[in-house]
């Protein structure tokens, strides 16, 4: 009698232990992704909705290529940041979980003039990690015949480098730029160069991600959790607060 009243316990809607999912992010994507304390936009997000279809996400951190090669070996069940070429058998959400807005960044005092993508050929470039797969085809074309083209993981230490003149050119979402300018502005307030003013050049269309599944159920499941999040409110109550964070943190 207790083992059959045990098992009518365990069986009960909700009670039951949620499946664990494995999700990849990038480690370099504040304020959607932060790493250091497992929060942001989009972990929020994506946590809330799998709660809410029994699932508990687990986060890896990683970059983007790294991240999309363990998820096409089936080591990781989410994706955060991918497209349907470097992820080509994956099950994509309905709807985008991030929407980022890339700009080129460049210092005011060298006085560049963008107005198209492929003007930005003659300059010392800093993309994030997996830019050239992720960003429209002239991007990669282009950054081919730049004169130094690198991919950063650590997008902090990109910002630095145009601040420092190692780099011309930086290609990077505006919010994620003004974090980590903030950022670094407020560990070294005395350094100059830290100072220096900014132009963010509009040359890219925004970039939706979908998250990537490795089945219809997985994605369904989100969708259905992503569409209560959005009828009871508690979406636009997690973008809300760190829009109210964020204004209080970041520099102009």
């Amino acid at each position: 009698m207790r083992l059959l009243i045990l098992l009518s316990i365990l069986l009960l809607p909700g009670l039951a232990a949620a499946t664990e999912l494995t999700l990849g992010c990038g480690n370099s994507l504040p304020p959607y992704v932060i790493q250091h304390n497992n929060r942001g936009i989009a972990l929020e997000l994506m946590q809330r909705a799998m709660h809410l279809q029994g699932y508990r996400v687990e986060v890896y951190y990683g970059s983007n290529s790294e991240l999309a090669e363990r998820f096409n070996r089936g080591e990781l069940d989410i994706l955060c940041i991918t497209n349907k070429d470097v992820t080509p058998r994956a099950y994509f959400s309905h709807e985008p979980l991030l929407v980022f807005h890339n700009h080129a960044v460049t210092l005011k005092e060298n006085k560049i003039r963008l107005a198209s993508v492929s003007e930005l050929e003659q300059y010392r470039i800093g993309a994030f990690s997996l830019a050239s797969k992720l960003l429209p085809v002239p991007f990669a074309a282009t950054v081919a015949k730049s004169p130094e083209y690198t991919e950063f993981i650590d997008q902090q230490l990109q910002v630095k480098q145009l601040f420092n003149k190692e780099k011309d050119v930086i290609i990077i979402d505006r919010m994620i730029f003004r974090y980590f300018m903030s950022r670094l502005r407020r560990a070294a307030p005395e350094d100059a160069n830290l100072r220096s003013d900014v132009e963010l050049h509009a040359l890219f269309p925004s970039t939706e991600y979908f998250t990537a599944f490795h089945s219809s159920e997985l994605r369904n499941a989100f969708d259905a959790g992503m569409k209560s999040l959005a009828e009871s409110g508690e979406k636009e109550q997690i973008i809300t607060a760190y829009d109210r964070l964020l204004s209080e943190y970041l520099f102009q």
